[in-house]
């Protein structure tokens, strides 16, 4: 699955993590000719694997291991 955004988020006790999505990938091959794939939903988690992330708008997000809410910086 390829990595399609990478960004920092911070917690309110500022801890900063770096978050990546990936999209897998639909395989549409047996259904109509041209693209044999579509992208398919995003996933969010932590760069280092630890857990998944849930976003809860385009700037927040909760880790789900530990229900930290964190913030995207700009």
């Amino acid at each position: 699955m390829p990595v399609t955004e990478r960004f920092r988020v911070r917690a309110a006790d500022g801890a900063e993590y770096e978050v990546i999505c990936v999209e897998s990938e639909i395989d549409t091959s047996t259904l109509a000719e041209g693209r044999s794939s579509v992208p398919g939903l995003p996933h969010y988690r932590l760069a280092d694997g630890s857990s998944s992330v849930n976003i809860i708008d385009k700037d927040t997000f909760k880790i789900v291991a530990t229900g930290k809410r964190v913030h995207r910086i700009r």
